[in-house]
């Protein structure tokens, strides 16, 4: 394909791209609207809702108070009464959540609700964007709970009068009931409605939005077919460069982090090739200090339990191969549990960075030590067998007896019990440990701060000076 015929079929492609998105992000963006519009309904069609149950329950605890104040005297009730008056006069905040509180009138008669911002109810739903069907109920629930709390104070003066009698059979009387009927169902039609309304906006929403998504549906398939029309030529031209690349990232993948690309790539593609040389060098580095943290030792900064049995099991192959030597010494470091409860455990950890040291410092460089976790060590020795392992383990042991600790203000002696073992040709690693674990828990068994030696099928005591000849 010459150039220019590239350079123009990217530029079309190009210009066909950004206008179908901008179409589907202006697209969006009316989605985005219709929606917030749609959660700001929502919200003020609870909020009405809020204060439509706000006005029911004020107006049902004036009737309650007065009701419990006539048929029992308590003039507990009449001050409620007076309590919802004054906030219906404005001498009293109506709290914004009226409807939670004097739902038990009895527990809540002292109780000072918070204020509010809601002062005029027909003033804060015009603010809500209540319509004017919404507005003219609340103007005739207005009037016929003004009617409502005139005849409730007439009530509340003829039995304060003493002229129980009247003011019952006005309390029960056809007017009364009739008028607190039509005032909740006024109330009731002007749930209704706001709930209506809000359904009504909500089925509109989802009409246009359906409409709107159709389009972008329709905008979306349109570039699709461009893209497999008009790029399809264009994929012939990089198809080798991505093969080559993804061969080169297969290699990489599979832990080869400094092979070579191969082929010469476009300069468009130089970026994705640098960076993938970027993320396989800072991979390898990251592989490389992940496996130092997998296999040291946080505290002491010896290899590790994992570092160890990896170590071992290189040289159970060589001695199973070559049939040469290798000796195993775990040491335990006797009474570590009585120092820490008597020294803390900052002095203990810093017992285990002693002994460790000072492991690493008697042992040879072809030996590999390893804190195996909590007070537990290994000395794995290549090239010797069990009697040199034996001499080595007694080294290590006078060596850390004659150590003193300075821990301040302490002055701190330890001791170490070993047990020694050699791989064998026919064994196994898991044979070799169990038999050194033997063998140190017979040191222990002893009496510690000694060295035992594992031959053949049973565990031997051996002493400082000499070593069985079974051994």
């Amino acid at each position: 394909m010459p150039k220019r015929n590239f350079a123009h079929t990217i530029s079309t492609g190009n210009w066909l791209v950004i206008i179908t998105l901008s179409l589907v992000f202006a697209i969006q963006h009316i989605n985005y609207y219709l929606e917030g519009r749609d959660v700001n309904s929502r919200v003020e069609a609870k909020e009405l809702t809020r204060v439509t149950l706000s006005m029911q329950k004020m107006i049902d605890d004036s009737t309650t108070a007065i009701r419990l104040y006539i048929y029992t005297g308590d003039k507990k009730y009449k001050k409620i009464f007076h309590k919802i008056a004054d906030m219906r006069m404005h001498k009293r905040s109506w709290t914004e959540e009226y409807h939670y509180y004097f739902s038990a009138l009895d527990s809540n008669i002292n109780y000072e609700p918070k204020r509010s911002n809601v002062y005029q109810p027909i003033d804060y739903y015009k603010s809500l964007n209540a319509d004017d069907y919404e507005i003219a109920l609340l103007f005739d629930i207005k009037d016929i709970y003004d009617l409502l709390f005139a005849y409730e104070n007439n009530i509340l003066k003829r039995y304060d009068a003493n002229d129980v009698l009247a003011a019952k059979s006005m309390l029960n009387g056809k007017y009364y009931l009739d008028k607190r009927l039509e005032l909740s169902e006024k109330i009731l039609t002007l749930d209704s409605n706001i709930k209506n309304r809000l359904t009504l906006q909500t089925d509109s929403k989802i009409y246009i939005q359906r409409i709107l998504n159709i389009t972008i549906c329709f905008l979306i398939i349109s570039v699709a077919l461009f893209i497999i029309i008009f790029y399809k030529r264009v994929l012939k031209l990089v198809l080798s460069n991505i093969v080559a690349i993804s061969d080169w990232s297969e290699k990489i993948a599979h832990g080869e982090y400094h092979a070579e690309l191969e082929n010469e790539v476009f300069e468009e593609l130089l970026p994705v090739k640098n960076s993938i040389c970027y993320l396989a060098n800072k991979t390898d580095d990251l592989v490389h200090q992940l496996k130092e943290i997998a296999e040291q030792d946080e505290l002491t900064k010896l290899p590790n339990r994992r570092a160890a049995i990896q170590f071992l099991v290189q040289k159970q192959k060589e001695v199973s191969r070559y049939y040469s030597l290798c000796s195993v010494i775990l040491i335990d470091i006797d009474f570590f549990k009585k120092i820490n409860d008597t020294y803390g455990h900052p002095i203990g950890d810093q017992i285990l960075i002693n002994v460790g040291k000072l492991l690493s410092k008697h042992t040879r460089d072809s030996d590999f030590t390893a804190r195996l976790g909590g007070e537990e060590f290994i000395v794995i020795a290549p090239q010797t067998d069990l009697s040199a392992a034996y001499m080595l383990a007694s080294k290590l042991k006078a060596k850390i007896e004659g150590y003193i600790h300075q821990c301040s203000p302490y002055e701190i002696q330890v001791t170490i019990s070993s047990g020694v073992s050699s791989l064998v040709a026919d064994g196994c690693v898991e044979e070799t440990y169990k038999e050194a674990d033997d063998a140190l828990y017979l040191a222990k068994s002893l009496g510690r701060n000694n060295v035992q030696v594992y031959s053949g099928s049973s565990t031997k005591s051996l002493y400082n000076d000499n070593i069985n000849a079974s051994c």
